[in-house]
Parts: C-alpha cells; sequence; structure tokens
C-alpha cells in the first residue's frame, strides 16, 4: 500500500503544502513530524531529514519539481514508518 500511487499522491500533497510555508528545510521537518506523528522531531531526526533531503535534490532536476520530488520523497517515508502506521 505505501508504493501505491494513493501513497505517492498523498505524498506528493503533503510535500506541497510543507513548501507552500516560508521558512527553513529545518522547520519543515519539524512541521511534517508534528502533522504525521503529532509530536516534534528530534535533533537527530530533523538533521537526518535535512540531509537526506539534500542529497535527494542533489539527484534530482534543479527546478521547483525537484525540490517537491525530493519532499515528496521523505514525505511517504514518514508516512510509510512504523510510528505512523501503528499507534501504541
Amino acid at each position: 500500500w505505501m508504493n501505491s500511487e494513493l501513497a505517492r499522491q498523498a505524498a506528493e500533497r503533503l510535500a506541497a503544502r510543507l513548501l507552500a510555508r516560508t521558512g527553513t528545510e529545518a522547520g519543515r521537518v519539524g512541521l511534517l513530524y508534528r502533522t504525521a506523528y503529532g509530536r516534534a522531531a528530534t535533533a537527530g531526526e530533523t538533521t537526518l531529514a535535512v540531509e537526506a533531503l539534500a542529497e535527494f535534490e542533489a539527484l534530482a532536476p534543479r527546478d521547483a519539481k525537484g525540490k517537491l520530488a525530493a519532499w515528496a520523497w521523505l514525505c511517504q517515508a514518514i508516512l510509510a514508518a512504523n510510528e505512523f502506521v501503528y499507534t501504541s
């Protein structure tokens, strides 16, 4: 399910919402975690996410679509994580 077209579209919409917000990459990562998990991202999670975004953006086209693709990838990973899928 998490690699389905529906999941990809949901991740892309979430990415677009995040990119519409002004601020830093770290701030957007924090908003992503609050939206998906209902909690703040740890410093380590933020650093890892920002580094992953930079690596993915380096491989993507250097335009708005490339930035959206990088964020959609991160959003899909967050939405596929056990923390999002399962509640304790």
